[in-house]
């Protein structure tokens, strides 16, 4: 067995334990060899802190909330300049964890997988789960890094610089990575899914773990976001086989400052952003366009959002029961995808049924007129409507923006004010792709 490629089983194990944070100060090295077991290789899958994670740096940079003078005060310089949009947000020696979190997962992923070509006997149980479920959250962590730090995928001729990321797949400590382009990214991206939809079994024992459906669910928010509705399409449909299931809001008590229980039946995969102070502050206001395009009986304005005493408002409709934000697959995500591939298709009945199906579960009982629109770009724009309001606060708003200002249609400048000034984000800029953190690039131009 190759020892020198293996991390040190007691750190992993520590992990389990006290999550991720004491980890970053210690340096893993080549000593110990990481048991051949199919069993300690899910424990390390199961370790929530590392892998059920999703970057909220998109979160800090879109249009959903709002911070003054007072409220960017405990911001980390990186925070700050994310926000308004700086040409260089990251500081020499800042270390940014929205970098570090998808890479830390990567080093464990690929020590798991190299691990499993070890094992002797591959019909063990547990086996694919262990093995499906390594490369569906490999492709998830390269994923989230094309969402900030590469340009979208086919529009990369748009922007002036040929942005790349580092891409690494061996286990090896000392293993050199080399530079990938979004298209590269991309490849080894579906290369994975496809294995975890292989391999993945229909269900799982805890939502944490990804299983068929959820496999499907990702493929279905990583075609939208490459703007192949077809194939979006496909696995949303083939996701909500699996599960359908829709909260009615009328059931929820909108006087608790978190209504929405964990673990609800509308969730297929459970994930969360990362926790910045941005994302749990009182002082990160939702934006007051977002707050008041919710119409009359429409729940989601009572079970979304809370007014505080000094009357600011704050998003807490979070599918984890708490302050924090949740990230993963869930069943009205996917009811928004079918409903916009299938508009976008040409299929505008369809797609309002999918709509319709959602919304009648969001508003007061007795007051949702079902949605009948006849020409494909207001059905369009309804949806895109529907879907920013019901997907608030999920991580994904940075991701649409980047593909829909690719049309002129849905394009959107955005604009921030802070102290005295006024900040612009315009469509497609290359204010939209975050540069690698300058104590990484310097590492990968040695």
């Amino acid at each position: 067995m190759k020892k020198t490629t293996y991390i040190i089983l007691t750190l992993l194990l520590a992990q389990l334990l006290v999550g991720c944070d004491d980890f970053l100060d210690a340096k893993p090295t080549k000593a110990i060899v990481l048991p051949n077991s199919v069993d300690v290789l899910q424990n390390l899958l199961d370790n929530n802190n590392i892998f059920n994670r999703d970057l909220s740096l998109g979160l800090l940079a879109s249009n959903e909330f709002q911070t003054d003078e007072l409220g960017i005060q405990p911001y980390e310089p990186w925070e700050r300049n994310s926000y308004l949009w700086q040409e260089q947000p990251f500081g020499q020696d800042e270390l940014i964890f929205e970098w570090y979190t998808p890479y830390n997962q990567l080093f464990y992923v690929n020590n798991i997988i190299s691990e499993l070509e070890e094992i002797q006997d591959k019909n063990q149980a547990g086996y694919d789960q262990v093995k499906g479920a390594a490369h569906f959250f490999r492709a998830n962590a390269y994923f989230n890094l094309a969402q900030l730090f590469l340009p979208p995928l086919g529009s990369a001729e748009i922007y002036i610089e040929d942005y790349q990321i580092a891409y690494k797949i061996s286990e090896l400590l000392t293993f050199s990575p080399k530079m990938a382009d979004v298209g590269e990214i991309y490849e080894l991206i579906f290369a994975d899914m496809t294995i975890a939809l292989e391999k993945l079994p229909e269900a799982t024992d805890y939502p944490s773990r990804p299983n068929r459906a959820a496999a499907h669910g990702l493929m279905s928010r990583i075609y939208l976001a490459v703007e192949e509705y077809g194939q979006a399409l496909a696995h949303a449909e083939s996701a909500l086989g699996y599960q359908d299931e829709l909260m009615d809001f009328n059931q929820l008590d909108s006087s608790l400052i978190y209504p929405i229980q964990n673990f609800n039946p509308e969730i297929l995969y459970y994930s969360m952003l990362t926790v910045n102070s941005y994302t749990y502050a009182q002082t990160s206001i939702v934006d007051s366009l977002l707050y008041n395009s919710y119409q009359a009986h429409d729940l989601r304005k009572s079970i979304f959002y809370t007014t505080r005493t000094n009357g600011n408002i704050n998003f807490t409709g979070n599918y984890t029961g708490n302050s924090r934000l949740f990230s993963g697959v869930a069943v009205n995500e996917l009811l928004l995808i079918s409903a916009e591939c299938n508009i976008r298709m040409g299929n505008i009945s369809q797609g309002l049924d999918y709509l319709n199906r959602l919304l009648i579960k969001r508003y007061e009982e007795g007051y949702f007129e079902p949605i009948e629109i006849s020409g494909q770009e207001e059905a369009l724009r309804k949806v895109l409507s529907e879907r920013k309001k019901e997907l608030a606060f999920r991580g994904l708003r940075w991701s649409d923006l980047r593909r829909l200002n690719t049309d002129p249609r849905f394009e959107e400048t955005l604009i921030r004010k802070l102290d005295g000034q006024t900040y612009t984000l315009q469509p497609n800029s290359d204010r939209y792709i975050f540069p690698i953190p300058p104590v990484e690039s310097a590492f990968f131009n040695e």
